[in-house]
Order: structure tokens, then C-alpha cells, then sequence
């Protein structure tokens, strides 16, 4: 009766497709399927995508660069800042770098040693700053 009804509203679909269907929509496995396949597609299209500067952000590793700031005079503020590349750098290596990239021993602000753990990079006002790694997105 149902099949008759379907075909008189206008519908095209045979006996046997409507019976093949209501079979596979009334059993459990259909209907998870199709919830499962409506809720995929649901959460793709309203999912927010990540902005390109928050994927920036995030470092799968922690590289190793030391960090080095110079100061213009004694007692002044940091003048300029840069991050050495560290692979296999140690403290009388990153003093000599750091001492070479200031012009003096008497210049150099700071120096940051890069951790196991950490990030090292230069802020705007040319001071060291050392961030966790992975750098967490906001």
C-alpha cells in the first residue's frame, strides 16, 4: 500500500528501490551510516579554519638558536637583536658570536643559550625572549 501511494503522489521510484531503502534505513547499521555521513559533513563546512598567522604559531620542534642583544652605550637600551643558529653551539661559541654581532664585549646585553624546551626569539624593542615550545594558538 505504501509503494502505491508513493507512486500516485508522483514519485518514480519502483517497489522494489522503496523497499531496498526503508530496509536499509530501518536497520541500525543505515541509520549510523547516514547520521555519521550528515554529521561529517555538518562539522566540515561549520568548523572554523585556523587563521594563516595562528598556524604560524605553532612549532612542531624547538629550534636551536641562541639569542643576542646588543646594547648602543653602556647603560642604554638594547639597540639591536639576533637569533644564531645553535646546532651544536656552546657557551664560548655563542659569546664569540654574540660579541662579533655587537662590535664589543662591553655591547652585548644579552645572551640566551637555546633550551631544550624553548624557543628563543627578539621582540620589537630588540630584547631576548624565550617562549615554550610548542608555541600554544590563540
Amino acid at each position: 500500500m505504501i509503494s502505491q501511494s508513493v507512486r500516485e503522489e508522483g514519485c518514480h521510484m519502483d517497489e522494489r528501490r522503496f523497499d531496498h531503502w526503508t530496509a536499509r534505513l530501518s536497520s541500525a547499521t543505515g541509520r549510523r551510516r547516514a547520521l555519521a555521513g550528515l554529521l561529517a559533513a555538518t562539522g566540515s563546512v561549520l568548523a572554523p579554519s585556523l587563521p594563516a598567522s595562528a598556524a604560524k604559531k605553532k612549532c612542531t620542534g624547538c629550534p636551536q638558536r641562541a639569542c643576542c642583544s646588543c646594547l648602543p652605550a653602556p647603560g642604554a637600551a638594547p639597540s639591536k637583536c639576533a637569533v644564531i643558529e645553535a646546532l651544536g653551539l656552546n657557551q664560548a661559541d655563542a659569546d664569540k658570536a654574540c660579541i662579533a654581532y655587537c662590535g664589543s664585549q662591553d655591547l652585548v646585553s644579552t645572551l640566551n643559550l637555546p633550551a631544550p624546551k624553548a624557543a628563543n626569539s627578539c621582540t620589537s624593542s630588540h630584547i631576548c625572549r624565550v617562549k615554550n615550545c610548542p608555541v600554544p594558538l590563540r
